[in-house]
């Protein structure tokens, strides 16, 4: 039997969208290339390649990448694209800034983002363009369009990248208004990371608590279910453990009802609110609450949405590092959703959060890594940022040796 191309393409995609640690990133580059290998000029291969060349930090492959995508694709975006990262690699500001204004004259959005590609590690003067591609983005979004969720969110957490909170949140409002719709699950999460001001995550607490208060478990969907997953880690990172106990038992009264593949999320959720509870008031069953929701949530369970994914894995790492296992933490964090094609939430977060243990377990070279790219997305971050970005360049500094 012959091998076929869409064979390693599937293996590839699914290693890297679903994987165990930081090896399989590695392993689904590898299928990748295999891919592109047996059907050179298939350009699903070559974007997916671009997916995991930036996953695995080389961007001279990357850019070696993005010329032939240029060749295969002949659109101008993909070409002024090329020009642009290769004149970042070469050191070149001034052919990038020239690419750049290409781009401003146009009508497409420069199509660089915070959680697009670790390119952003190339050179400083690279703030400028992402700044301007979110700008453009949003500035090109019609409301009621079939791309305006897309992109407000891709804005949305452009700016959260950045630390640039308040256009965030005003990007959020204005769609808000703009559809009538409301995303408090998503502001609650975020403000749970630092992504939002507190004061948003505490507007958008009392708002789901009122729905809340008189939704019945009958009434649920999967959206009420995250919703509630929100409230009770907004709570627990407030300390208030009090509705835990009620919460976990309506998770899984819900599950009964569900899908076994559907009712194994809720189980998730439910298994990993208690295990928060536990590690923070010294029950040893903490260690295999954590451990029982890991088996699980490595299966894949379904509608679980991105925000609430990314949040679950960041609490499962706190978790681990709070029973002793900065290790196990780390590599909790490399389940962060790139199944979602890098366009994740607390993509600076997660670089700090990666950093921070990479060094707590002796992997100097990779928490240098993290630490420069947070810094670098983190460089023009508003002012009630600040203080956490200095604190992460002193980190910095004593890492280089400095």
């Amino acid at each position: 039997m012959p091998e076929r191309a869409n064979l390693w393409y599937w293996l590839g995609e699914t290693t890297i969208h679903f994987p165990r640690g930081r090896d399989d990133y590695e392993q689904g580059l590898a299928h990748f290339r295999r891919a592109a290998e047996l059907d050179p000029n298939n350009a699903n291969v070559l974007l997916h390649l671009h997916v995991a060349y930036s996953l695995a930090g080389d961007l001279t492959a990357l850019a070696e990448n993005a010329e032939l995508r240029a060749e295969l694709d002949g659109d101008e975006v993909t070409r002024l694209y090329a020009r642009w990262l290769s004149a970042g690699l070469a050191g070149d500001s001034a052919a990038a800034a020239e690419v750049g204004e290409e781009y401003e004259a146009g009508p497409t959005a420069f199509p660089l983002f915070p959680f697009d590609t670790p390119a952003a590690l190339v050179a400083s003067w690279q703030i400028g363009p992402i700044v301007q591609s979110l700008e453009l983005l949003q500035n090109n979004t019609i409301p009621g369009s079939a791309s305006a969720m897309q992109r407000t969110f891709a804005v949305y957490y452009g700016y959260q990248d950045l630390g640039m909170q308040e256009r965030a949140d005003g990007v959020l409002s204005a769609f808000e208004r703009a559809t009538g719709a409301r995303y408090d699950r998503m502001r609650l999460l975020d403000a749970i990371y630092g992504a939002l001001p507190e004061s948003a995550g505490l507007a958008a607490a009392g708002r789901l608590q009122a729905i809340h208060d008189t939704l019945a478990v009958e009434r649920w969907t999967n959206t009420s279910a995250g919703e509630r997953i929100a409230l009770e880690m907004w709570r627990i990172m407030h300390d208030d453990l009090s509705r835990v106990p009620a919460t976990t038992q309506e998770l899984r009264e819900y599950g009964t009802g569900l899908a076994p593949a559907r009712a194994m999320g809720t189980e998730v959720q439910a298994l990993l609110l208690e295990a928060m509870v536990q590690v923070r008031t010294g029950d040893p069953a903490a260690r295999r609450t954590i451990e029982a929701f890991d088996e699980l949530f490595l299966q894949g369970p379904p509608g679980l949405g991105v925000d609430v994914y990314d949040a679950m894995v960041l609490a499962a790492a706190d978790t681990y590092e709070r029973v002793g296992d900065p290790d196990m933490a780390l590599q909790a964090l490399e389940r962060e959703s790139n199944f979602n094609n890098l366009r994740a939430p607390y993509g600076a977060r997660f670089a700090r959060e990666r950093g921070r243990l990479a060094a707590l377990t002796g992997d100097t070279v990779r928490a240098i890594r993290e630490y420069q790219y947070f810094t670098l997305m983190r460089s023009q971050a508003e002012l009630s940022l600040r203080r956490e970005v200095e604190e992460v360049r002193a980190e910095l500094e004593i890492l280089r040796g400095g």
